[in-house]
């Protein structure tokens, strides 16, 4: 019999370590147990990465997925992102991992979650991830995009969610949007340290012109940075 059953057991009622309530009243819990965070390299979880390094008391692993079809951009970004984390909080505890897999990066949490709970085994307890919002329907409307097809992202009403195979992952952004999560970066003191070394851009080969590791401007995810931030870097 496979372990998958073993892997999705509900041993995540951990007591809440600590809770800190962020801008907009944003609530985030910290565990007293290791803990793993998915990061991509993007703006929400670095800044996911970042508040759980600040207090966590324990070992963090951090999770990066390698997109084939963004040239492995997201690596880049990623390990920016885990570098820049390391010099801010001065935290020694946080051990990355990047998984190749053949294909592209596949979306929503059920898949990264369970890559997540496949990798590190069934003794994990508590596992980050970075899912928010999407900006109002009225604002994407108007953005002049190359591809207008939006993520789709998990459930964005709930704290938690249950996914088959995976268990619980704790997604503090939820509820919240760009905008919010740009408030949060200023309120933290980290726009101009944290912010510039994320990367939210979707180019992929077929669109031309590589815009290298800059931001392209034209697609759905450029459109959304700036539209949270006013700028890409």
């Amino acid at each position: 019999m496979s372990d998958l059953h073993d892997m999705a057991r509900p041993h995540w009622e951990m007591p809440v370590y600590e809770q800190k309530v962020l801008t907009n009243g944003v609530k985030f819990n910290y565990y007293d147990c290791d803990v793993c965070v998915s990061v991509s390299g993007g703006i929400d979880s670095a800044l996911l990465l970042y508040n759980v390094a600040l207090h966590s008391p324990r070992k963090i692993h951090v999770y990066t997925l390698a997109n084939n079809d963004l040239i492995l951009k997201n690596v880049v970004a990623a390990t920016a992102v885990v570098n820049k984390v390391r010099e801010l909080t001065d935290n020694p505890n946080i051990y990355h991992t990047v998984m190749h897999m053949p294909g592209s990066k596949p979306n929503g949490g059920e898949v990264i979650g369970y890559r997540m709970r496949e990798h590190y085994g069934k003794d994990l307890e508590v596992c980050y991830m970075g899912v928010t919002q999407n900006p109002p329907l009225e604002v994407m409307e108007t953005w002049n995009v190359d591809n207008w097809s939006h993520p789709y992202r998990d459930n964005t009403t709930a704290e938690f969610e249950v996914l088959p195979n995976v268990g619980k992952i704790y997604m503090p952004w939820t509820n919240v949007h760009k905008r919010h999560i740009s408030a949060i970066y200023r309120s933290q003191g980290i726009l101009e340290t944290l912010f510039p070394v994320t990367y939210s851009c979707e180019w992929y080969a077929k669109d031309g012109n590589d815009p290298g590791m800059k931001h392209c401007e034209n697609c759905w995810w450029c459109e959304e940075r700036y539209w949270g931030f006013n700028r890409y870097v």
